[in-house]
């Protein structure tokens, strides 16, 4: 089965392409006070102009940046500057549109260009799809019920809580596990803010039984990355009929 990908529109009330790169009026919360103004994404970095204010405005080279979430309305830009406020941690920018219209179009941008750093709140499926299984993400209170969806591109958790959705790359993986037939565990390479270089890791309530040949072939995938390539396909060859 393949999954349709729909092409982006990019002309909206709130983005705009201008010489090679993506612009959005925006808000900017920041302490004390918030602010408008244009955020600039290209595939050289992020750049920002507050409104009225020019010591509010930033640019930033990927080298500057741990980490770029993108979800439908917001942005958020860790950095590795020192926040005074919050006892040195990394400072975080969040930026959410001013107007109608998506951040999608950041997504499909920097997807085949910016490593795990890019971090997709977003659920976009490319390629063949594997298998699909209706899921609950399980969160310390509560958690949010979705779909997960494993295709030739990667794993995509299709939830409609806001900036619950995840589309992770195979490189965005780290690892896969499971306890049982009713559970799958992620290691992905999203910041863990509890836990300095640390993996950010979703647990998957599944609401149907996950067979052995779906999880073997999404862990063997999973594990090409870490240097077992002749390994597993040694493994495939064997298992072949």
């Amino acid at each position: 089965m393949a999954l349709r990908v729909e092409t982006l529109a990019l002309a909206s009330l709130s983005c705009w392409l201008a010489a090679g790169e993506l612009r959005y009026e925006v808000r900017h919360d920041h302490f004390p006070g918030s602010g408008r103004g244009t955020l600039s994404i290209s595939v050289d970095g992020v750049r920002y102009r507050e409104h009225g204010k020019p010591a509010h405005s930033r640019d930033w080279s990927w080298d500057d940046v741990q980490q770029l979430l993108v979800a439908e309305r917001t942005l958020r830009l860790l950095t590795y500057e020192d926040s005074r406020w919050r006892l040195g941690r990394d400072r975080s920018h969040r930026y959410e549109l001013a107007g109608a219209g998506s951040f999608e179009a950041v997504w499909t941008l920097l997807k085949d260009r910016l490593d795990q750093r890019l971090v997709a709140a977003l659920a976009r499926p490319e390629g063949e799809l594997w298998w699909s299984m209706p899921a609950k993400r399980l969160r310390r209170l509560g958690g949010d019920h979705g779909e997960l969806l494993v295709t030739e591109a990667g794993v995509v958790f299709r939830s409609r809580s806001a900036e619950a959705s995840r589309t992770w790359r195979w490189k965005d993986l780290d690892s896969v596990s499971r306890t049982g037939p009713f559970q799958l565990i992620f290691a992905t390479y999203e910041r863990a803010l509890a836990d300095y270089g640390g993996l950010k890791s979703f647990a998957f309530q599944l609401k149907r039984p996950l067979g052995e040949e779906d999880f073997r072939r999404l862990w063997l995938r999973v594990n090409r990355r870490h240097g077992l390539q002749t390994y597993l396909t040694t493994m495939e060859r064997s298992t072949e009929p």
